[in-house]
């Protein structure tokens, strides 16, 4: 079922439900704060992570990939088979995450978005990123570079695991289109790192 119609509504779903501004959420709720006030200005976990600590970090990070895991699951489990259509849905949440409707379209950076919608379409993909992300974060000390490391890894992945295994080529769609605006919004970050300026953990 990829008609446009159809697509359409899938990315109105997507961005509406990505639009959910956990981190925001959090902040105002558990400690009554604006998080775009502080840190990286950003709505992520990672921030939320820096500014209030690790419970209200992994709250905000677990509210955004369940706002992109649910809606997938169930897209999947009503209209199975629909790999367009499940593609279509995650790239459009990391758009809302981004530029979220309900807060003034000033959010996050779309890398837990991302890997939420991989965790769906590719879940041993998924778990073969952290052996990517894990490494790279705690040599380096670099959030920043960690992620943009997996963002880079995932298409790869998913492109050499279509020799062996039927991986929807949509899903490689969504790594590659997906992972390219992730690095676009993390042109700050990348300008630090080769400046060596980039915040350590």
């Amino acid at each position: 079922m990829a008609e446009p119609a159809w697509l359409a509504l899938f990315g109105a779903i997507g961005y509406l439900a990505g639009s959910i501004p956990s981190g925001w959420l959090v902040g105002r709720i558990w400690h009554h704060t604006e998080i775009r006030e502080h840190g990286s200005g950003r709505t992520g976990s990672t921030n939320v992570w820096r500014i209030f600590g690790p419970v209200p970090g992994i709250v905000a990070y677990t509210g955004d990939m369940l706002k992109v895991v649910l809606p997938l699951l169930v897209l999947r489990l009503t209209l199975p088979e629909n790999d367009a259509g499940e593609a279509v849905l995650a790239f459009a949440a990391i758009l809302g995450h981004n530029w979220p409707v309900y807060i003034g379209f000033r959010g996050g950076r779309g890398i837990v978005p991302g890997a939420a919608g991989l965790l769906v379409m590719v879940p041993p993909i998924f778990a073969v990123l952290w052996a990517v992300f894990l490494p790279v974060m705690f040599i380096s000390r670099y959030v920043s570079l960690a992620s943009l490391s997996t963002v880079a890894a995932a298409p790869v992945l998913i492109a050499v695991a279509m020799f062996w295994v039927n991986i929807p080529t949509a899903y490689l769609v969504f790594a590659i289109v997906g992972g390219m605006l992730i690095f676009v919004q993390h042109r700050d970050n990348i300008a630090r790192l080769l400046a060596g300026t980039e915040r350590r953990i």
